[in-house]
């Protein structure tokens, strides 16, 4: 696949290519200036990610040399890919096309590509997430929300969501990464999310850090329809009001400390929509976002509730504890435990 079909399959399917980290970010508007591509397409894939078009366009007006960061459409291209490929897209899926002769500065607007034969999907064996959760105290994960609770309550949330330890980023007992099991309504586990995070219990910055299991193998064509994170808890708890928030973690503190809700997690701002959010329907549903997704959570709340969801907003409670732009309910949680 090469860097216009990633593109337009970035845009066609809402796939957020976009690196989380701000220079990263930045690198990523570099490489696309030196491709060719302008203002509106870095705004539309910015968007992907929640971020504001005006806040875009200042990055991308602000890298004036792009070639002093990346200085070989060479270069760009391996960019496009690596952020690509962090994201989950399967770069193998169609034939290779060389770009490299294409003139910089002059854009080619990527055209659609054909659509691939549709294959039946993949779900990931029970037996390897079962073997994935054995090992969950391997984590670093788990070591870190060992010191704030309890370790049996720590056990019991990480069998409860069935997370488990991954030596994808390193086989270091008690430093391995987390894999968060995608388990639908069904109980077919759709994908796992790969993560890796420092002793701090955040996500590390530097480096490889995050990627999904289906991906790693090429089998990402065949994922079957997204759910949320914890979604095979909503048939055992029918009644219990469900906590929405944006990340895995975020789910597991949330459900140790606040066990009157059924937690659940988007992974992603942009995921907080119909579609992936359709086994909600019916129940009452509580969104917590982070503190700097409040207005697009809000606008994307009204959107559920127009498609028949019922939605309880919970912003007062993040915007009135968070002390860091981007905190959630758990960095919350953690402060108040800690201070």
């Amino acid at each position: 696949m090469n860097v216009d079909d990633i593109i337009a399959e970035a845009l066609r399917t809402g796939t957020d290519i976009t690196p989380d980290d701000r220079k990263e970010w930045a690198l990523f508007a570099c490489a696309l200036k030196v491709l060719g591509y302008d203002e509106t397409d870095f705004v539309a894939l910015s968007n992907l990610h929640g971020t504001d078009a005006s806040k875009s366009r200042r990055v991308w007006r602000g890298e004036r040399s792009p070639q002093r960061y990346v200085k070989t459409t060479e270069q760009a291209e391996k960019k496009i890919a690596y952020f690509a490929k962090l994201a989950g897209m399967n770069l193998k899926s169609r034939q290779c096309i060389n770009i490299t002769g294409r003139k910089q500065n002059r854009r080619t607007r990527p055209q659609r590509p054909p659509q691939p034969p549709q294959l039946p999907p993949v779900y990931i064996c029970p037996d390897d997430i079962a073997k994935a959760a054995s090992k969950a105290p391997l984590s670093t994960l788990y070591n870190f929300l060992c010191r704030p609770f309890r370790a049996d309550e720590v056990n019991r949330a990480f069998q409860l969501y069935r997370v488990g330890a991954t030596r994808e980023f390193g086989n270091i007992p008690g430093m391995m990464g987390t894999a968060f099991p995608y388990i639908d309504r069904s109980g077919r586990c759709v994908d796992v999310k790969l993560m890796a995070y420092d002793t701090t219990g955040h996500r590390r910055k530097n480096g490889y850090s995050a990627n999904w299991y289906l991906a790693k193998r090429k089998m990402n064509d065949r994922r079957a329809a997204w759910p949320l994170f914890g979604e095979h808890l909503l048939n055992l708890n029918p009644s219990t009001p469900v906590g929405v928030v944006e990340s895995e973690k975020t789910a597991l503190i949330a459900s140790i400390a606040l066990p009157g809700y059924l937690w659940v997690a988007t992974g992603s701002k942009q995921n907080l929509n119909p579609e992936r959010c359709r086994a909600l329907k019916g129940r009452a549903v509580f969104l917590f976002p982070d503190a700097d997704g409040v207005e697009e959570w809000n606008r994307r709340g009204l959107e559920l509730v127009k498609a028949g969801f019922s939605i309880h907003f919970c912003n007062e409670i993040i915007t009135d504890n968070a002390l860091n732009p981007g905190d959630d309910i758990a960095d919350i949680i953690l402060h108040r435990l800690w201070h």
